[in-house]
C-alpha cells in the first residue's frame, strides 16, 4: 500500500471554476439545511398548536364556560399558530426559504409566545401568580432556539432581541399593573 505524502504528490489547487462549483455545492447544502429546519420547526410548532388546541380547553372548559379572556386568547393564538405552521408547511413543500420568511416565522413564534403571556398580564385568570411562574416564558427559549435550527443568524438574533426587550417590559408591566415582583 502506498501512502500518499505531500513530497509525492502534488497539492490540489483550486481555480476558479472549482471555487464556483464548490460555493454552489455548500450554498445548496445550506439552503437544502434551512428549508429542513424551517419545516421541522413548522412541525413542532404547529403539533405544539394543536396540542394546545385540543387540551387547554380541556384543561380550562370552567374558566372558558366562565368567559375567562385569557383562556380564549391561548385557543385563538393556538388555532393562528397551527394554520400559519400549516401555511409554511405547504408554502415550503415545494419552494425554498427566503431570508424574509425566516424572519417573518421567527417574528411570527414570538408574536404568538407573547400575545398569550401579554393577555395574562393584562386580564389575569384568578390563578395567575405572575409571569415569571408561567410556563409559557419557557417557550421563549424554545423560540429562540427554532431560530437557529432554521440556520438564520438573523432570525436567532430577532427572535432574542424581541423576546428580551418583550418580556422584560411585560415583566415591568406585571409588577406596576398585578404587583408581581418574584
Amino acid at each position: 500500500a502506498r501512502v500518499a505524502t505531500e513530497a509525492h504528490e502534488p497539492r490540489r489547487i483550486l481555480t476558479g471554476t472549482s471555487l464556483e462549483r464548490t460555493r454552489a455545492v455548500v450554498d445548496e447544502v445550506l439552503a437544502k439545511a434551512s428549508k429542513d429546519g424551517e419545516r421541522a420547526v413548522s412541525w413542532a410548532r404547529g403539533t405544539l398548536c394543536a396540542l394546545l388546541l385540543v387540551l387547554w380547553p380541556l384543561s380550562t372548559i370552567d374558566e372558558m364556560k366562565n368567559g375567562e379572556p385569557s383562556d380564549w386568547i391561548v385557543t385563538l393564538v393556538s388555532a393562528v399558530g397551527l394554520a400559519f405552521s400549516l401555511a409554511v408547511l405547504w408554502r415550503t413543500k415545494a419552494h425554498g426559504v427566503s431570508n424574509a420568511m425566516r424572519t417573518i416565522s421567527s417574528c411570527c413564534a414570538a408574536g404568538l409566545v407573547l400575545s398569550v403571556l401579554m393577555t395574562f398580564v393584562l386580564k389575569p385568570p384568578p390563578t395567575y401568580l405572575g409571569i415569571g411562574r408561567i410556563s409559557g416564558v419557557d417557550v421563549a427559549y424554545f423560540a429562540v432556539l427554532c431560530a437557529g435550527i432554521r440556520f438564520s443568524l438573523r432570525g436567532a438574533v430577532t427572535a432574542f432581541v424581541i423576546f428580551s426587550l418583550l418580556i422584560g417590559a411585560l415583566m415591568m408591566l406585571d409588577v406596576t399593573r398585578n404587583h408581581f415582583d418574584d
